[in-house]
């Protein structure tokens, strides 16, 4: 995955990927952001590969000024924004897309422009995964909101293709070390870091902490 409009160079090899609805309680979701891109932009790192994706409704709805907003705070932030609604993508000028059909990668190409990230949602069918590469998208997305992936399909798909994984499902940092090693590129941290009890900060910490830690094992 690439970014427009990076603000920094050099980012560790597994970032956070954050869900936020399009019909969510806007002031609450723009101060978790912030705490979000407060922990992120704290890191090591030179540069975050961390994406914030706002889903909804797939088809023609949704508040186009509600998505250019929050587009605005992740590229202040250099987080990619990405959106499941790829009529308003534009509006938005979102860095990408989350679209459901292996088969509409040309469609979704040809409206974000080659700069543009096109993923897939694949849920744990490697079929649709291996179509969605063969069509040219730039990462699938594989799990659900509902329910992770397994690990060992992670694994697979990591030794096996140079499409950046991200992983759906309610992760927790106890669980994302397997994901880690596992190859993943992207962790869906929603669940855990949005409804955190310490709060949005400390679940963000939680969390690089325990992918550093993975990465450290998985190096040794």
């Amino acid at each position: 995955m690439t970014r427009r409009n990076a603000s920094k160079a050099g980012a560790p090899p597994c970032g956070l990927f954050l869900r936020i609805r399009d019909d969510g309680d806007a002031q609450r979701q723009f101060r978790d952001l912030r705490a979000f891109f407060h922990v992120l932009n704290a890191s090591d790192y030179e540069k975050n590969l961390h994406a914030v994706a706002m889903l909804g409704p797939r088809g023609p709805t949704g508040d186009p000024e509600r998505y250019a907003a929050f587009a605005a705070l992740c590229k202040l932030n250099g987080i990619v924004f990405m959106t499941g609604n790829l009529r308003l993508a534009g509006h938005a000028d979102a860095d990408g897309v989350v679209i459901d059909s292996a088969g509409d990668v040309a469609v979704a190409r040809e409206m974000m422009g080659k700069d543009g990230i096109v993923a897939v949602d694949c849920g744990t069918a490697r079929s649709k995964a291996d179509a969605a590469r063969t069509n040219g998208a730039d990462a699938v997305l594989l799990g659900s909101e509902a329910a992770l992936p397994p690990a060992t399909l992670i694994a697979e798909w990591s030794t096996t293709s140079d499409i950046p994984c991200i992983v759906e499902g309610p992760m927790t940092n106890d669980l994302a070390g397997e994901y880690v090693r596992a190859g993943a590129d992207l962790l869906d941290v929603t669940d855990y870091v949005l409804s955190h009890e310490e709060g949005v900060m400390k679940g963000t910490v939680n969390m690089l902490y325990a992918i550093d830690l993975a990465l450290e094992r998985r190096r040794q």
